[in-house]
């Protein structure tokens, strides 16, 4: 099993980026249809329509947007050379793993590279080697791509459908450091994702991200959410990001409790003792929280590991 990283969405190029808020919530922004020389058949949706005309740029909210991927369905397609090649290798119950890039949108305002979402493999189709039923019936399951709403040649068109396994995150996940040094790359992997997921140091949009070994498959499976995390039976550190999305899916949890573990772990001090002791304080005397117990098993359990 392997994973491949395509960053997708609009970026600098079109002046605009998609926006991501303090507590990693976001707006996934398409790119829009630059070719006018050639009709769109079947793409009527703008910006405007998707409701998102506050975070473009004036003169582009009323174009047509190229919205892929599509998590409706689970598809995405490109017919560009070097993507083309990457998405070929892919086989049934691989992962797909988009990411976007993205602006903070609280200051300091901070721009970077986000994970939003994924597709489990489910079939991958290489328009060039489809006979004609073949493409007929690919259409009709592929009808929401943009490449097939579209009115463009489909030479070397190669469209990656998901399985339902596939999806849409509720909050992204940062994977980048801003190059404040040099423009090119724009963005570095960050250290913690380097060494969690295994993604090389530059992030350049038009080389896709491999990720083979085994161990780092499993870690970004973790990340997503795919497989279920189990502290006891890891060693080394997690991101904090992996943490936060196992604290906001607790039940057993409420929403202040939440909240101060993710704060209080963010901010830990590396002197276990002395955290046990600030932590024992604001838990069991100062905060008067319910589920203290429970709130006790996740500081013992991920202090080691953040």
């Amino acid at each position: 099993m392997k994973a491949i990283l395509l960053r997708v969405g609009i970026d600098s190029q079109y002046n605009a980026l998609s926006p991501v808020w303090g507590d990693y919530t976001y707006k996934y922004i398409p790119i829009y249809y630059k070719d006018i020389k050639e009709k769109e058949k079947k793409e009527k949706r703008t910006y405007k329509d998707l409701g998102l005309e506050y975070y473009v740029p004036a003169k582009i909210r009323k174009k047509k947007v190229h919205l892929d991927p599509e998590f409706k369905t689970y598809t995405y397609g490109d017919p560009g050379r070097t993507k083309r090649s990457f998405l070929l290798n892919l086989n049934k119950g691989d992962l797909l793993v988009f990411y976007l890039g993205g602006e903070t949108q609280e200051e300091p305002v901070e721009r970077g590279c986000y994970i939003f979402g994924y597709f489990v493999v489910k079939k991958v189709y290489d328009w060039n080697k489809l006979t004609n039923k073949e493409k007929k019936d690919a259409e009709k399951i592929c009808k929401e791509n943009a490449h097939i709403r579209s009115s463009k040649s489909k030479d070397n068109l190669v469209i990656v459908k998901g399985s339902p396994a596939s999806k849409l995150l509720k909050k992204c996940i940062p994977i980048s450091d801003e190059n404040k040094k040099s423009k090119n790359p724009s963005y570095l992997a960050s250290e913690e994702m380097k060494k969690f997921i295994g993604i090389r140091d530059a992030i350049t949009r038009a080389v896709p991200i491999v990720i083979e070994d085994e161990q780092y498959v499993k870690n970004l499976k973790y990340l997503l959410g795919i497989s279920k995390f189990d502290p006891e039976e890891y060693e080394g550190k997690i991101p904090f990001t992996l943490f936060a999305r196992i604290i906001d899916e607790e039940r057993g949890l409420k929403a202040n409790e939440k909240l101060y573990l993710k704060n209080f772990m963010m901010s830990k001090n590396t002197d276990y003792r002395s955290a046990c002791d600030n932590f024992g304080l604001d838990v069991y005397q100062i905060g008067g929280y319910k589920n203290t117990e429970l709130m006790e098993e996740y500081f013992m359990n991920y202090f080691k590991l953040l």
